[in-house]
């Protein structure tokens, strides 16, 4: 009898995996083989009323694993529109790892005490919905203003990297565009000035949040994504992460150790975590023959911003006291002004 029961559970787990679903059990008898499932460690329940294998579950990243609860609250409620980071997560967008468990679903003023109160409702009007990988979600253009107004601007930024790389178009249409959606909310300024610092060679998340602390700190900001050839082949390049000038006119590259180069297996082509190592000391080892200093961070690193700023000091990175004033000022107020300070060699 046991075995009967594995051989059904097994099989509605390959149904729902097979279209990226958590599963939901269709009668109190399939909840409570479940439940037996958690308790043996063999299933494990990411959220109220949805199941899945405990190593297909952990096998997946975080936002493949937020993808599929939100493709089971849609098959369970094909009206709901998702927006803010729900809707973030749909388009591509970098959304923090710990903004990734709250569901956000748009509503109206006449709605707005729907339920259940686990869901973060909002009032969304004059929006024309998407429909992205199955998702029912409100507009790009929206979906990332209400995610920049509402967040810090280390977050802010890496969305609004993340939207220009979307969509192909400048910050200034973004900008014009948040402003015809009204002045009246909140965050509105912070949403429209973090657009005018956005850029969209930055290639993730952790590299937009290392600009956005260089942007706090008074730092100077360096070229992105900057070619060198390679010193054993020409006729191919290495793309630096960050190129900075110095007041001396010499340079030094910055790398961005991001985690998803080793963990996941799209950005791993194939490769192990132990060879994809192995191609990184290999690149740098050619990138020194440049000439130029490198300083490599991290995640951690540009979420201390007092140890990033001595790390980056250390390298001669120009930095400007009066510049970090202003910046601190200009996000206390409800300005929509943006200031870019970078240092570039002249032309002998």
């Amino acid at each position: 009898m046991t075995e009967v029961r594995d051989v059904e559970l097994a099989r509605l787990f390959m149904c729902a995996e097979r279209n990226q679903l958590c599963l939901v059990p269709s009668s109190p008898r399939i909840r409570e083989l479940l439940r037996r499932q958690i308790n043996q460690g063999e299933a494990i329940r990411p959220v109220r009323g949805m199941y899945a294998r405990a190593s297909y579950w952990q096998a997946l990243a975080k936002p493949q694993q937020a993808m599929h609860i939100l493709r089971t609250l849609q098959k369970l409620h094909p009206d709901w529109i998702f927006c803010h980071e729900s809707a973030a997560i749909a388009f591509g967008l970098p959304v923090a790892f710990s903004q990734m468990d709250a569901i956000h679903v748009e509503t109206s003023r006449a709605k707005r005490n729907a339920s259940p109160s686990s869901i973060r409702w909002h009032v969304i009007e004059d929006d024309e919905p998407a429909l992205v990988r199955g998702l029912r979600v409100t507009s790009l253009t929206r979906t990332a203003f209400d995610c920049m107004r509402t967040t810090s601007f280390k977050q802010a930024l890496a969305i609004a990297d993340g939207a220009l790389r979307c969509t192909g178009n400048a910050p200034s249409w973004f900008a014009a565009r948040f402003k015809r959606l009204g002045t009246t909310y909140p965050g509105i300024n912070q949403a429209i000035r973090t657009m005018y610092y956005a850029d969209p060679l930055s290639e993730s998340g952790g590299e937009s949040i290392a600009r956005a602390t260089m942007i706090e700190q008074g730092f100077a900001l360096p070229c992105l994504q900057v070619a060198f050839p390679r010193p054993l082949d020409p006729q191919r390049s290495f793309r630096v992460d960050f190129l900075w000038t110095r007041m001396d006119g010499s340079n030094v590259i910055g790398e961005f150790d991001g985690m998803q180069k080793y963990e996941c297996d799209a950005f791993r082509n194939g490769r192990t975590p132990m060879r994809v190592l192995a191609d990184e000391q290999h690149r740098e080892s050619q990138l020194t023959l440049h000439g130029m200093p490198i300083v490599r961070f991290s995640y951690k690193d540009v979420m201390d911003a007092d140890r990033f700023a001595r790390l980056l000091e250390r390298y001669g990175i120009p930095r400007s006291d009066e510049i970090a004033r202003a910046e601190r000022r200009l996000a206390q107020t409800k300005s929509s002004t943006a200031q870019l300070f970078t240092v570039e060699s002249l032309p002998g």
